[in-house]
């Protein structure tokens, strides 16, 4: 069906859900605005380029369009050609022309578009040198999704090729948008669609915590992600023969490995990891050369246990994959409504993994271009993204970021990290458990190493215990904790630690013995993690705000001889955990307490005991 200005068609899904989005934002959101930079490696005719590039856009119905709320929901008009013209920008002489160029293209990447009466797209074509150009794209995602990007960049290098050298252009080929938006009606009124929402429904009925490897807060998606450099996988053929060795894509590795790291920074067991997909498969007629936005993220959901074999791990990756995208047409954002989950896919499931494989890097009479790819998507903790032009290059590793969640520093060293295991995983045997697989850098480990070579310090002549004790009869009216509305001197913070370290004694606090303290940050906690200490036993502090399955590894590896806690922070502890609990707020408790003495229990304590154990991320 050929385009005729003035034509009016629905939304896909996909394009509702951004256009909804970008109706409830008071601002423009950056993660709906893509740009991709090519440098093409040698001359460029910026005529013949021109030419080439406005046949593309006129091929592509999908840039044609603007688009309004006609009071029956929003429509796409398609518009039967644009006023537009690429950019021409030499910058040849400036001190830094490549550095001028990434700023400019930033810049413009910020400029806010009208989706009603602006094209959704820009181009330019920036001059460095006589040899050096770079190929400037940039589109909203209501218009084009990845692979629609790729289908452009290809098609105009084969255009500029046949332009160039003078032989005929090859036919477009271009389905319509009417194909997709027919298409993506039909599935969303089909059988499928009904087998794929009972699939997705069913597989996150218990929707569990959203999988985050920073500790910080992040609550907006939409907010502009921070980026860290690309850089190389560095044993990619190792890769690629490991997976094969195991009968799964290399994608599929990198997921696990993913999965792994998540696994082994948040504690969590019960891993979900985000994963774009093209949404195309399945289709009732061939979509893949249709440009335009039909793009879904769906969610990988994997358990990964500390005792598990790597080659388990990596085959149950490979099932969840394939199951995934046997059902990837249903779009998360009604999975969490089907669910009643608040938030958006940022929030519910906010650690991103994005493999994207091209045929291969665009050509421009026989000049080869590299893609640099600008930063874009939603996330609310960090995505993980794997280039693969399979061009004989290897492939590229790009970490996203919440910038509330991480710093420059952050990414990197994560990047550093996940690449140092992607070398681990590509040489372990398969029957190694996850959990005993190396994380750490080389740099770490000499870091580590460094550590235990320094001078040997001798153990102090006191105990904490007894420093504290001494300091009570020296000052027992002075300020010693001060918490809200809770003020405690040392002599009366030392009475109601005394009355707890009793009480704990009494149900097996000793040298040698593991006491857990969930409690939130509070004067009770100063007064238990001091009462443990006087009776001689190593305190594990357990943040009763950590999500459910960490705090379940925690206590499941430390198995502490008793817990302390408050009713509050006891509902958010594992049923039948390991050690006896007590729960201070219960009465029983408060009455065993307050028969208990206020006079120290003088517990000898040997410097060599353990003093506390912490689990860090």
């Amino acid at each position: 069906m050929s385009r005729r200005d003035g034509d009016v068609l629905p939304l896909t899904a996909a394009q509702r859900e951004i256009w909804f989005a970008e109706q409830r934002s008071r601002t423009a959101i950056p993660g709906y605005r893509v740009g991709e930079c090519l440098e093409i490696h040698g001359p460029v005719d910026p005529e013949l380029f021109e030419t080439a590039l406005r046949r593309v856009v006129d091929e592509v119905d999908a840039l044609h369009v603007t688009f309004v709320d006609d009071g029956e929901g929003p429509r796409q008009i398609l518009r039967g050609s644009w006023d537009w013209a690429p950019a021409h920008l030499d910058l040849s002489g400036e001190s830094a022309p490549r550095t001028a160029a990434m700023e400019w293209m930033e810049r413009d990447l910020t400029r806010p578009l009208d989706l009603a009466r602006d094209p959704l797209f820009g181009h330019a074509l920036i001059r460095l040198s006589p040899t050096e150009f770079l190929w400037y794209l940039n589109y909203h995602h209501v218009v084009l999704d990845a692979i629609s990007s790729s289908l452009v960049r290809q098609r105009v290098g084969d255009v500029y090729s046949a332009l160039t050298e003078g032989v005929a252009v090859p036919p477009s080929p271009f389905g319509s948008l009417q194909d997709l938006v027919d298409s993506d009606t039909a599935y969303r009124a089909s059988a499928a669609f009904t087998a794929d929402r009972a699939y997705w429904t069913g597989r996150l009925a218990d929707l569990p915590a959203p999988t985050r490897i920073s500790a910080g807060s992040a609550t907006d998606p939409h907010r502009a992600l921070r980026l860290a450099e690309e850089l190389e996988l560095r044993s990619p053929e190792a890769l690629r023969a490991a997976a094969g060795r195991a009968g799964v894509r290399w994608s599929r590795v990198v997921i696990a490995a993913t999965a792994l790291y998540a696994h082994r920074l948040s504690g969590t067991q019960d891993v979900v990891l985000a994963m774009p997909v093209t949404a195309r498969r399945g289709a009732d007629r061939d979509l893949m050369s249709v440009p335009g936005t039909i793009s879904n993220v769906v969610p990988l959901r994997l358990t990964v246990r500390p005792d598990m074999r790597w080659s388990e791990l990596l085959a149950q990756v490979a099932r969840e994959v394939d199951a995934a995208v046997a059902h990837e047409r249903y779009r998360s954002e009604d999975l969490l409504r089907d669910l009643g989950a608040s938030g958006s896919i940022g929030t519910a499931f906010p650690l991103i993994v994005n493999i994207m494989a091209f045929n291969s890097r665009p050509d421009f009479a026989g000049h080869p271009a590299s893609v640099h790819h600008f930063v874009s998507g939603s996330t609310t903790d960090l995505a993980v993204w794997v280039f693969d032009y399979r061009d004989g290059n290897p492939p590229l590793l790009r970490l996203h970021g919440a910038p509330e969640a991480y710093g420059d520093d952050d990414l990197a060293a994560h990047q550093q990290r996940l690449l140092a295991l992607l070398d681990a995983v590509a040489d372990c045997d398969p029957d190694e458990a996850v959990g005993r697989i190396d994380l750490l850098t080389a740099e770490e480990h000499r870091e580590l190493a460094a550590l235990g070579s320094g001078p040997v310090v001798a153990a102090p002549a006191a105990s904490l215990p007894e420093l504290f004790r001494e300091h009570v009869r020296a000052t027992p009216d002075l300020v010693a904790l001060v918490c809200g509305d809770v003020s405690l001197t040392y002599a009366e913070l030392d009475a109601r630690a005394n009355r707890l370290a009793h009480a704990l004694i009494a149900r097996g606090a000793a040298p040698e013995r593991l006491v857990a303290v969930a409690l939130p940050r509070s004067a009770e906690l100063v007064v238990a993690i001091l009462a443990v200490l006087k009776t001689g036993a190593a305190y594990v502090p357990v943040d009763p705000e950590y999500p459910g399955a960490r705090i379940a590894h925690l206590l499941d590896d430390a198995r502490p001889a008793l817990v302390v806690t408050d009713s509050r922070s006891g509902d958010r502890l594992p049923d039948g955990g390991p050690g006896d609990r007590l729960v201070l707020d219960a009465p029983e408790t408060a009455a065993l307490v307050a028969a208990c003495p206020e006079d120290d229990p003088m517990v000898a304590v040997d410097p060599g005991h353990p003093a506390y154990v912490i689990y860090t991320s």
